[in-house]
């Protein structure tokens, strides 16, 4: 029988072909385990943006019984500068004039409103909306609402996957809440004409 110096081992010819086999096994039971696990109910699906109401977030501002934000009240701030940092962002409101609804455009990207409700007579600031399939989690805002006054709020909005079926989980808290601001956060509100 003639033997092979391979890699500085001996072997013989039929111990080369069997070293082969076990390899080709091996990586045979590697590739259909693969395939398997490629296959495995345990994929998440990615969720569909159509799917879901968003959260949008708004804020009612009151001072010793009056809305701040009614241009009739001796104490509003709309001559102050009200804005929101969200992720580094400046996001300022337009308070020369208050719009009847507010509808973010879907893209993404949030978006603040100064908007007036016709029936109830009130008026709001709007930011939002932040889509659960954008998995919004532990998300931090901070509202400048004029004379360096400011209040910081928390929120989120993700899916959460139950077999084929995703639930949107939406959250929101005040951290911490003067006394002065009101806040909520609602989905998909918008203020009809």
């Amino acid at each position: 029988m003639q033997r092979y110096r391979i890699s500085g081992e001996i072997c013989t010819f039929a111990g080369k072909i069997r070293k082969i086999m076990g390899i080709k096994k091996l990586l045979m039971i590697v590739g259909i385990g693969s395939a398997a696990m490629a296959c495995s109910d345990d994929e998440v699906p990615i969720a569909n943006p159509e799917d879901f109401e968003p959260l949008t977030i708004s804020f009612i501002l009151y001072g010793d019984g009056e809305d701040l934000l009614n241009p009739a009240s001796t104490g509003n701030v709309l001559q102050d500068s009200l804005y929101i940092v969200y992720n580094g962002d400046r996001f300022v409101c337009d308070l020369s004039a208050a719009d009847t609804t507010f509808e973010n455009d879907g893209s993404g990207k949030p978006e603040i409103r100064y908007v007036y409700n016709v029936e109830g007579q009130f008026y709001r600031v709007f930011f939002g909306s932040f889509n659960p399939a954008g998995e919004y989690k532990g998300e931090r805002l901070v509202l400048h609402w004029g004379e360096g006054r400011t209040n910081e709020y928390s929120f989120s909005a993700f899916v959460v996957w139950n077999g084929d079926e995703a639930v949107p989980h939406y959250q929101f808290s005040t951290i911490p809440f003067d006394g002065v601001m009101q806040a909520s956060a609602t989905v998909s509100e918008i203020i009809e004409k």
